[in-house]
């Protein structure tokens, strides 16, 4: 906002003309709705909301009084007191805040100055407070990026500009004299850098550098896709070199749920009706059983795999979806309405389709289970939103504890005493900690979330995959359906996982339960910038929920082929849990669903030294010790979020059967060898 003086006057009352002061709001006011400035002259007390106006007047002060600003902007700016007293010059200075924010502090006729830090009801700390709670307030209001912006401005300034009563005051305030040297150099230094790239030509007359880059990119993380993978993929490429000296041949990616790509086979049907569907000339030939003929013409008659189709998926397409979330639901619950259903390209497409509609600033947040799947946390950080983290009970199977839950939201709302908490992110089964969610834990979910008017985010693309005979899985729908409780859920499938594991062609769906058609239509405007989903994603995802029925010409083959697959994911589950259960200084919880086991390992304190040593975090450097060493390549626990003082990795069951003892032993090799090696 900029101060600057009015050019009118105004009477009170029949008083005296007074002149006033503005503050106007530039075009492109980083304020966000529910931001208030307040003013206080004197004994009067004068508000306005940024959102609802462009000028702020107040009476201007005189030369013996000081008009108070008391502004709550941005979080990442935090509170004080803006002192205004006359001033002879004008100027008008933009202060980084952070964060890709910026504001503009302008001067005009006035200087402005933070006073000494204030309390949550906007009242002065008590005399004496000074250093002692300085601390504490900067952690609180996240003051560090403002005042370190200030400095930078004070010190491109020159030393007599005015500006620098005002940077030096509010340094002053708030840090004590060393922490005021360690920022001055840091920032010095940051200065001195920035000059130099100033002075330094163009690399190439590029635009885009790294330095460049919104920070909300550069801070998003997708472990999965992370530090240990890119080593795999390099030690990958010196393997097929002559003389290399690892012991192993190949790499074995345990770190992804790709089960092709370590030897599944896909299932016969749906290839047959994507071989037809994308070869129409061979539809007439007969070449497959009956089944797939007929269904692939059907499908040909609703889309082209060579053509856009209706941006939330072909209508029929969407329909043969909603017949098996009806069927899959069951129990005389209402069918699933097909316009509620957008047809993607996989699960995470959704999500991506799903956040923006519901974050923007910080101040939305978004519940989401620790571990979590990293895509939830990397997408709230490249949206802008806030991710909740409330943490799974590790010694109860990854259970979800509702006290848990609201411990994860108060700290939300004392952080950010204006958010708002959006949703709520539920994975079931889970992933990456392969549990199955209670019937209770799921109802404590639905009530909460309806209580607390935020939507829940279902993600259920694991729910073919089912190893425990002692749960039940059930969708969320159905649950909330059968308790009538008119919750909002937006429930995610994919065609990646389950016994068909067709990752790379790319299909899933997103199913909109109690959502108004209002929101659906913005969120069909979000889908339209892809125009829609590729078309053999949405066939195959169409078929892959329909397969063939009993009397269908390809019944027996596709249910021999699936059932294999389900009997041997169920073997390797149980071969795999078991053997890291078995492991000293390790302990893991049985695999009840999708495709992965969890283990925690007691990191010898050694390990955690010489981690830190190579500027690793332990479990980081676990993963990449166990890659060099073996070629099995797996996901650190951190990558997930875990708790404080915790450390785990993600590993996959999925290499072939066959094969996994083997792959197997290689790891407790190494899990032994590097306990002895770091407890020595």
């Amino acid at each position: 906002f900029i101060p600057k003086p009015a050019r009118s006057s105004s009477r009170s009352r029949g008083g005296p003309a007074r002149d006033l002061m503005e503050f106007a709001f530039p075009s492109s006011s980083p304020f966000p709705d529910d931001a208030i400035l307040s003013v206080r002259v004197g004994a009067s007390r004068f508000q306005a909301n940024a959102s609802k106006c462009k000028v702020l007047k107040f009476p201007r002060p005189d030369a013996k009084a000081s008009a108070v600003v008391k502004f709550d902007i941005l979080s990442k700016i935090g509170s004080g007191h803006l002192v205004l007293k006359p001033l002879d010059r004008e100027r008008s200075y933009t202060v980084d805040a952070g964060a890709g924010m910026k504001f503009e502090v302008g001067v005009k006729e006035t200087e402005g100055a933070i006073s000494q830090p204030v309390d949550a009801s906007g009242e002065a700390a008590a005399e004496g407070d000074g250093q002692k709670s300085s601390q504490e307030y900067m952690d609180r209001h996240n003051l560090l990026p403002f005042l370190q912006g200030l400095l930078q401005v004070m010190l491109n300034e020159k030393p007599d500009d005015p500006f620098l009563f005002m940077a030096g005051h509010v340094l002053s305030d708030y840090l004590s004299e060393q922490d005021l040297a360690d920022l001055l150099a840091k920032t010095s230094g940051k200065r001195q850098a920035s000059a130099a790239a100033e002075e330094a030509p163009p690399a190439g007359g590029a635009g885009l550098q790294l330095e460049n880059l919104p920070s909300n990119i550069r801070e998003m993380h997708y472990a999965v896709r992370g530090e240990v993978d890119q080593m795999a993929q390099a030690i990958a490429k010196q393997l097929k070199e002559e003389g290399h000296n690892y012991p192993f041949s190949e790499i074995v990616p345990c770190h992804i749920g790709n089960p092709q790509a370590v030897g599944q086979t896909p299932l016969t049907f749906h290839r047959q009706i994507v071989s037809l569907m994308t070869n129409p000339e061979l539809l007439d030939r007969e070449l497959y059983p009956s089944d797939v003929h007929d269904r692939a013409r059907q499908f040909s008659a609703t889309v082209k795999c060579g053509a856009y189709s209706h941006t939330q998926g072909a209508p029929a397409l969407r329909q043969k979806v909603a017949d098996y979330i009806t069927q899959r639901d069951g129990k005389g619950l209402p069918p699933a309405d097909p316009d509620s259903l957008f047809l993607t390209n996989g699960a995470s497409a959704g999500v991506k389709m799903v956040l923006p509609l519901l974050v923007g600033s910080p101040d939305d947040g978004v519940l989401i289970p620790v571990p979590q799947y990293p895509l939830y946390s990397a997408l709230l950080t490249m949206n802008r939103g806030s991710a909740v983290p409330y943490y799974l009970d590790e010694d109860a199977g990854w259970a979800i504890s509702m006290g848990e839950v609201g411990r994860a939201v108060d700290q939300f709302r004392s952080e950010r005493p204006s958010g708002k908490l959006k949703a709520m992110v539920v994975i079931n089964p889970g992933n990456p900690t392969g549990n199955i969610m209670s019937r209770q834990d799921m109802e404590d979910t639905i009530r909460f979330c309806h209580e607390r008017g935020c939507v829940l985010i279902a993600d259920e693309v694991y729910q073919h995959n089912l190893w425990s005979s002692e749960k039940q899985w059930e969708s969320f729908r159905s649950v909330a359906m059968e308790m009538d409780v008119p919750v909002q859920i937006i429930s995610l499938h994919s065609i990646s996982k389950g016994y068909y594991g067709e990752c790379g062609i790319r299909g899933g769906f997103v199913q909109l339960h109690n959502i108004s058609t209002d929101v659906r239509d913005q969120m069909y405007k979000v889908a339209c910038m892809e125009i829609c989903a590729n078309s053999v994603g949405q066939c195959m995802i169409a078929s892959v929920m329909n397969p063939p029925g009993e009397g269908d010409a390809s019944h027996g083959t596709y249910s021999g082929e699936a059932q294999a697959v389900l009997d041997s994911m169920q073997r390797r589950s149980k071969l795999l849990s078991e053997r890291l259960a078995s492991l000293p200084g390790m302990s893991c919880n049985p695999i009840e669903g999708a495709m992965y086991a969890f283990p925690r390992i007691e990191m010898p304190p050694a390990a955690v030294a010489a981690a830190e040593a190579a500027g690793k975090v332990a479990d980081v450097f676990y993963c990449l010790e166990l890659v060099k060493a073996t070629g099995i390549a797996t996901v650190p626990g951190s990558g997930f979020k875990q708790k404080p003082g915790t450390h785990h990795f993600r590993i996959t069951f999925l290499p072939a059967e066959e094969k996994l003892p083997e792959v197997l032993d290689r790891l407790e090799s190494f899990h032994r060898g590097f306990l002895e090696k770091y407890y020595a």
